[in-house]
């Protein structure tokens, strides 16, 4: 294990129905995406990442970081480790409708390799990449995030990187909300 990344088992995901305090994370890099009335910042974190979306005065936060994150259990909607593959869909305070996916998948040296390379070609193009030092490996942990969207759905999508492990986290969050008449 490098001093970068945890151990991929020690990785949770969380959502929240409420604001958090961004001093709470040790974030590395931030992207702030507007669409018309709705905010979505996304930040990079040495564990994984977070995630805000805000509307009308409603937040949700989504986390996937390693259990060692102090995070309050006030306002939690979900909290599970970092497993395989999972999906959820949450109603907070019925809007906006918040649906995730992530999945862990352990590959072989090749394989990995070949998926970490396709991962910094996409992270040149578009979104946000972050590739963290590793003094030990020629491979350094990245983290990759996209936002895309359009009036009434955002799309959030990462890739995180455990090159000690040959681990890729994977996930997608959707934010979905009724468009008012006449937008």
């Amino acid at each position: 294990m490098n001093a970068i990344r945890p151990l991929v088992r020690d990785l949770t995901f969380q959502v929240f129905g409420r604001a958090l305090h961004p001093e709470l994370f040790d974030t590395v890099a931030t992207r702030r995406v507007t669409w018309r009335d709705a905010v979505v910042e996304v930040g990079v974190l040495p564990t994984g990442h977070w995630i805000r979306f805000s509307r009308h005065g409603f937040t949700v936060w989504e986390i996937a970081s390693d259990r060692t994150q102090a995070l309050p259990e006030l306002g939690c909607l979900f909290r599970g480790r970092l497993r395989q593959e999972r999906r959820l869909a949450l109603l907070p305070g019925g809007c906006p409708r918040y649906e995730a996916s992530y999945s862990l998948e352990v590959l072989d040296a090749e394989a990995f390799d070949k998926v970490h390379d396709e991962i910094v070609t996409s992270g040149k193009n578009r979104g946000m990449l972050h590739a963290f030092p590793d003094e030990i490996r020629e491979t350094s942990p990245l983290s990759h995030l996209v936002v895309e969207g359009r009036d009434g759905l955002v799309i959030a999508s990462s890739f995180h990187t455990f090159p000690s492990e040959r681990a890729i986290v994977r996930t997608v969050s959707m934010f979905e909300w009724a468009r008012l008449p006449g937008q």
